[in-house]
């Protein structure tokens, strides 16, 4: 299916996911928020951008120095060859507004940066599908970049494993470099690396952002990503009790938790949402004191 067939499914996909309000762009299909990296030498435009994604159902990393797997970095060129930190593929970042003005999710190969890569990957299996997670970019084959490594699924409807492979390459024969030994070894410890992070991204999701898997289980149990309604009322809870610190513990969460004031959620989510994701976004809040977010912030690890 081409990606000019898939956009109508995908747009489709989308609006009922989110009850057809066009703000739950960057969601993939089963209900994971997609994330963003954004390396920009303008703060203003990073400001933008982080704001038109979170309110847009997707999350930015804040750690730049241990990407994971399935998050898509943006850039505007200086910041990125300035730093020397992008090592796999990297995309436009007029991508996200292009998104939010059309209300779709628009395919990532139109946003390719840099001229002299040839793409040969459709990334929604990357972002929306997650069947495949994005490879370094640092082995140039004779017909490009192989841009994405394939996540081995034992069934379409479950959920991927962490098991990597190569995607394959047909009628390359390979160099007298890739023989070495010594690139070989350098190959096997990167992808041991990568199958950690993607067991890192796949723990993170597990407890807020879509289905989670126990051993033992072969039923999915779905939860879905935190509403801004429940961010509020998390942040308000911890308002009302004066509960600015000492956030890292778990008596507090258990309280939240008895107090139901987020329904069917768990302290444990409620915990490691705050201090993964909402502890980030405590300036787009506006009844937040000043006072209160530099406490809140305290609690960082």
């Amino acid at each position: 299916m081409s990606i000019d067939e898939l956009l109508p499914i995908l747009k489709e996909n989308l609006y009922e996911v989110n009850g057809g309000n066009s703000n739950g762009i960057f969601i993939s299909e089963r209900g994971y928020a997609i994330s963003f990296c954004l390396l920009l030498s303008d703060p203003n435009e990073k400001h933008e951008l982080t704001n038109l994604i979170w309110d847009s159902g997707g999350r930015v990393e804040q750690d730049l120095t241990n990407l994971l797997p399935r998050t898509v970095v943006l850039v505007d060129g200086e910041e990125s060859v300035r730093h020397g930190v992008i090592n796999r593929i990297s995309f436009k970042s007029q991508y996200v507004k292009d998104c939010v003005n059309s209300c779709t999710l628009l395919p990532l190969n139109n946003y390719v940066y840099g001229v002299n890569r040839n793409v040969v990957d459709n990334f929604f299996e990357v972002i929306y599908y997650r069947t495949r997670v994005f490879k370094f970019l640092d082995e140039p084959s004779l017909s490009g970049f192989v841009n994405c490594y394939t996540v081995k699924c034992n069934d379409v409807n479950e959920k991927c494993t962490s098991e990597l492979t190569l995607k394959d390459e047909t009628n390359i024969q390979p160099t007298k470099e890739v023989k070495k030994l010594p690139r070989i070894n350098e190959n096997y410890q990167k992808n041991i690396a990568y199958k950690k992070l993607i067991a890192k991204e796949n723990s993170d999701d597990d407890d807020d952002f879509g289905p989670m898997t126990f051993a033992k289980q072969t039923k999915l149990t779905y939860k879905s990503p935190y509403t801004r309604q429940e961010k509020e009322a998390i942040l308000k809870f911890l308002i009302r009790k004066n509960y600015l610190t000492g956030l890292r513990g778990s008596l507090i969460w258990k309280e939240m938790e008895k107090a139901q004031i987020c329904p069917n959620r768990t302290y444990q989510s409620l915990k490691n949402h705050f201090l993964k994701t909402l502890i980030f976004e405590l300036d787009r809040y506006n009844f937040l004191t000043y006072d209160e977010k530099i406490m809140m912030r305290g609690n960082k690890g």
